[in-house]
């Protein structure tokens, strides 16, 4: 990589997409939650009780925003 793509990378924006809009797909494994206070954590959507939770399990509540992080999507196998 050259130093233009570096500092791109770097510096990259986030980009918030409003729950009311839609959540994340199934393949997405976290995700950044915004809650309505503005505290923002890593968190995880459950499909099945349309509820977000903490990695380790604790339920978040009030969670208005979510944003992808670059470890959002599973790593693909090439075959």
């Amino acid at each position: 990589m050259n130093n233009r793509e570096d500092f791109a990378k770097e510096h990259r924006t986030v980009k918030w997409v409003s729950v009311t809009w839609g959540t994340p797909s199934k393949e997405v494994a976290k995700v950044l939650a915004r809650k309505s206070d503005g505290f923002v954590e890593e968190g995880i959507y459950d499909r099945r009780n349309k509820t977000w939770h903490r990695p380790d399990g604790t339920r978040l509540d009030n969670i208005t925003h979510w944003s992808l992080i670059p470890d959002s999507m599973p790593v693909k196998k090439v075959v």
